[in-house]
């Protein structure tokens, strides 16, 4: 399938002050919110009651259905409150509030007894992985979608297309032996030896560590052997995402909500490949998230790592504002499909990949105006649907002609607001519309 054949648009490259930055950790916090819904799934259920103590690593909270995650504390200190808020992605849900103290012991998980793939498996389960890409579900469902099905080949993608994210590709040049030694792991759950790095035509320095890398590792003679495959493709926008790259490998088109396991293949990222070798080799359960910070608003942009629960406000002052009093845009998220925040006392959780701090400049403030019919919004989308008419479905509160139009095949990447010269809101309408939707059960 050649790589022309996908739709879309190719963005403006911002990387050049958090790429081949060192690492920073932000440094420990007063207060920890974390909340129990991290992407699309049940809320968790909570494990601790306020007065309790917690150290770093202890559960906290259990899944609420079984595609829901298990949550742990990131700190030492004491369970103070259980309050109801918003997450970063705007659902309301339940937030566990530790105060923290000075303690720095450590919970583990047990030590895996059992290498095979199943053993493997049940650790991702119990380590609290999850997803910072696509619907931001816990890692480990994409590998009980594959269950019973040939997999040919896991696919690492560290394409990062977003104007600003670098955090996938600082994370592979800080901690590569992790991130390979992770992806093995992965690729035993699928019992393939076959593994896929994607990374594009912007990624020099990475492709130039990961050749020298896998030209080592694939001179391995073992039985054990696992085969790493460097592949280089164009920076268009969104091709990173998980219907589109299989697309692009396989030639198969996957129906609106099917995993990529049913064209034989899965797509993960490197951020879980580093998760599960902690979780393995270490025995730590996932509290932590590398985050690109950046906009042109802060002073010290970079990826950071950060504690899940700590609020936006605390990142705001080790970064540094440039302009104290200018009024400027936070994102959760990349430009593309990131959520707009309006309360610094928002929570990261394990599904934050960036957070923006975006100056008057860097943002639209302009209304949106009458489309003019030019079509732009068609010929960009990369799954051939028509936005102007499920725009219009959505204006309408019509949801039978929005789903008549396909509109639970968009995969909400934002191409078609990007590009309307109109500055129209296509791409908001048509998220909250998929929204009631599955609310309503629909589909």
């Amino acid at each position: 399938m050649s790589f022309l054949s996908v739709r879309g648009v190719r963005l403006p490259d911002r990387k050049k002050e958090t790429r081949n930055v060192p690492v920073i950790e932000i440094r420990p916090q007063e207060e920890y919110i974390v909340p129990l819904i991290l992407g699309q799934h049940a809320e968790c259920v909570p494990i601790v009651s306020v007065g309790d103590y917690v150290c770093e690593g202890t559960a906290i909270a259990k899944p609420g259905d079984r595609f829901s995650p298990f949550v742990f504390s990131p700190v030492c200190g004491v369970v103070t409150d259980i309050i109801t808020k918003n997450t970063g992605l705007g659902m309301p849900c339940k937030h566990i509030v530790i105060r923290a103290n000075k303690d720095t012991k450590k919970v583990l998980l047990p030590p895996v007894s059992d290498m095979s793939g199943a053993g493997i498996y049940r650790k991702m389960v119990e380590s609290g992985m999850m997803d910072n890409f696509g619907k931001r579900l816990p890692a480990f469902v994409k590998y009980q979608n594959a269950n019973n099905k040939k997999i040919d080949k896991l696919v690492i993608n560290c394409t990062e297309m977003d104007t600003y994210l670098t955090s996938s590709e600082t994370l592979l040049q800080e901690y590569t032996n992790d991130c390979l030694e992770g992806a093995k792991l992965l690729a035993s759950v699928l019992q393939t030896k076959l593994i896929e790095f994607y990374i594009t035509t912007r990624q020099n320095d990475l492709y130039e560590l990961l050749k020298k890398e896998f030209k080592a590792r694939n001179k391995v003679v073992s039985p054990e052997k696992y085969t790493f495959k460097l592949v280089k493709i164009d920076a268009i926008y969104p091709f990173e995402h998980e219907r589109l790259i299989t697309y692009y490998i396989t030639g198969k088109k996957l129906l609106a909500g099917s995993p990529s396991s049913d064209a034989g293949i899965v797509v993960d990222s490197v951020q879980n490949c580093y998760d599960i070798a902690k979780a393995v080799y270490e025995n730590k359960p996932v509290t932590t998230r590398l985050i690109t910070v950046a906009g042109n608003n802060i002073i010290r942009k970079a990826n950071y790592l950060v504690k899940s629960g700590t609020k936006l406000k605390d990142i705001l002052d080790v970064v540094g504002t440039i302009n104290p009093g200018e009024k400027f845009k936070i994102i959760e998220g990349g430009v593309m499909t990131g959520i707009a925040q309006d309360d610094v006392d928002i929570s990261v959780s394990l599904s934050t990949k960036a957070i923006l701090f975006l100056s008057r400049d860097e943002f639209l403030r302009e209304t949106e105006k009458v489309c003019v019919n030019c079509g732009a919004c068609m010929s960009h989308c990369p799954v051939k649907i028509n936005p102007k008419e499920i725009d219009k479905a959505c204006i309408e509160g019509d949801k039978v002609k929005a789903l008549h139009c396909g509109i639970m095949a968009c995969i909400d990447c934002g191409n078609c607001s990007y590009v309307c010269p109109s500055k129209r809101y296509i791409a908001q309408r048509i998220w909250d519309m998929q929204d009631e939707i599955r609310r309503g059960g629909r589909i």
